[in-house]
C-alpha cells in the first residue's frame, strides 16, 4: 500500500486559490492498481495500519486539497497492475527508485 500511496502523492497539484481562479479547472482522473490505497487516500475507507498512518493522513489531506482546487472534478479509476499500462509502469518504476533510496523531485518538491 505504501508504494501506491506514494504514487498518488508524487504529482502534487497547485493548491493556490489564485491559480485555480486564473485558469479553467480541468478534471483529473487518478489511475490506481490498489483499491485499498485509492479508497484510503480519498477518505472512503479509514487506514487501519499503524505503520502507514502518517502517510495515510498526508494522502488524505492531498486528496482534500486537490478536490477543492479541482472543484470536485477528481475521480479514481482502477488499472490492472503489471499489465503494460504506461502510467502504471511509470508508477512501478518510481516505487522501485524509492525502495532503492532514490528521491524524486516533482514540481520543486522532493518525494521520498
Amino acid at each position: 500500500m505504501r508504494t501506491n500511496l506514494l504514487f498518488i502523492l508524487s504529482k502534487p497539484p497547485t493548491h493556490s486559490d489564485d491559480a485555480a481562479d486564473a485558469c479553467p479547472v480541468s478534471p483529473v482522473c487518478l489511475r490506481h492498481d490498489s483499491k485499498y490505497a485509492a479508497l484510503v487516500s480519498s477518505g472512503v475507507w479509514k487506514g487501519k495500519s499503524k505503520k502507514n498512518r502518517a502517510l495515510v493522513l498526508v494522502a488524505q489531506e492531498e486528496w482534500k486539497l486537490t478536490w477543492k482546487a479541482k472543484r470536485g472534478r477528481l475521480w479514481i479509476r482502477h488499472v490492472k497492475g503489471h499489465s503494460d499500462h504506461e502510467w502504471n509502469d511509470m508508477a512501478d518504476a518510481l516505487a522501485d527508485d524509492g525502495r532503492r533510496g532514490k528521491s524524486q523531485s516533482v514540481d520543486g518538491r522532493v518525494v521520498d
